[in-house]
């Protein structure tokens, strides 16, 4: 009977399903034909196999899951997340749907970097940058201290290289100078300054530390024009290789006396920054204490929200904005769909439902 069913096989075609048809017996009873001596071998039963099939609200499950891990949960995480999927089904959704959430998260960071933050009093928040400029056929960098409120340059230098001390020399400078300090320093995320020495600086004076995102120019817009009204001032003197330091001090000192003292400003309905300054009051009833506090505890009920890398960072980011919103003292002109503490919801192609509509509107 199996030489006849294997010459019909051979005649007819149709495989391994075709022989057990011929045979009379279902694929799953029978083993795997040997095709030698006309005998079947003795182990490697045939199992019976269906495709498995997922439902879209099963799907919808894995990917919503995986896409609020931020894509550092398994198969195996997600089938024990989700339940009544298998890892390697876990895999096989996440392997089509990858690409719809890695262009999703993509166009979501680039919507994030068009928020506008504006504090709303003078002394709030104290930004630091620098620009490179050439003296001398040599790259030197010139140091600004800025108000965030008013746009008044509090303070400035001109240094070979940003180290931590001249900088701390510089903010404490601003400090002397005004009689004041800030509540946050908003700055540059340059690497001398993530030392341990300029952290225990800003927490001996008591000022929160607002390092600015990577590659994100705009988190610092109001420095950014600045910085082009000084670059365009100081062009002249820059390529022009016989300029001594003395020169190039007094004309940073004349460009900053007219940014301060001359530009009017279109934000300000044409007012100049240091009538800003001394005009607008300073945040009244808050401490820095009180801001730590409640920073920490933002910090403690939204961790869940930021692992990854450099998940610590960015929590502490979103945390102060969060509280100095709170507190009356920084608006933050949003995309009315952010919401960090609500979860993105998917379906079965792994496009987002609850934000997808208004993200590409």
């Amino acid at each position: 009977m199996i030489v006849e069913a294997r010459q019909q096989m051979k005649d007819l075609g149709g495989g391994i399903s075709g022989f057990c048809k011929a045979l009379g017996k279902h694929r799953s009873l029978i083993y795997r034909w040997g095709a030698r001596n006309g005998r079947l071998k003795d182990k490697l039963p045939l199992a019976k196999t269906y495709p498995t099939r997922i439902s879209e609200v099963k799907r919808a499950e894995v990917i919503t899951e995986y896409a609020n891990s931020h894509g550092l949960a398994g198969g195996w995480t997600l089938s024990a997340l989700v339940g009544g999927i298998s890892a390697s089904k876990a895999r096989e959704i996440i392997r089509e749907a990858r690409p719809y959430i890695v262009t999703y998260m993509r166009k979501l960071e680039e919507r994030l970097k068009k928020n506008h933050y504006e504090f709303l009093n003078p002394h709030t928040c104290w930004s630091w940058d620098y620009i490179n400029i050439w003296l001398n056929m040599e790259k030197m960098v010139l140091q600004i201290l800025r108000d965030e409120c008013s746009r008044h340059i509090l303070n400035w230098a001109i240094t070979s290289v940003a180290t931590c001390e001249n900088v701390t020399r510089l903010i404490s400078g601003a400090i002397d100078k005004f009689n004041i300090k800030p509540l946050v320093l908003k700055r540059d995320n340059e690497g001398a300054l993530k030392a341990d020495m300029f952290k225990a600086f800003l927490a001996l004076k008591n000022i929160i530390d607002l390092p600015n995102p990577p590659n994100y120019a705009k988190y610092q817009a109001h420095h950014e024009r600045g910085n082009g009204d000084i670059n365009g001032m100081l062009h002249l003197y820059e390529i022009n290789p016989c300029t001594t330091y003395s020169e190039m001090r007094d004309r940073v000192e004349v460009t900053v006396d007219y940014l301060n003292n001359t530009k009017p400003r279109m934000k300000f309905d044409g007012k100049t920054s240091a009538h800003v300054l001394a005009s607008v009051h300073m945040a009244s009833g808050v401490t820095v204490q009180e801001l730590i506090e409640e920073i920490k505890k933002t910090e403690v009920d939204l961790l869940p929200l930021f692992d990854g890398k450099n998940g610590l960072r960015k929590l502490h980011r979103y945390a102060v904005t969060e509280v100095l919103k709170s507190r009356k003292l920084l608006t933050v002109e949003m995309e009315p769909w952010q919401d960090f503490g609500k979860k993105i919801l998917y379906n079965h192609k792994g496009e987002a439902l609850n934000q997808l509509k208004l993200f590409f509107d």
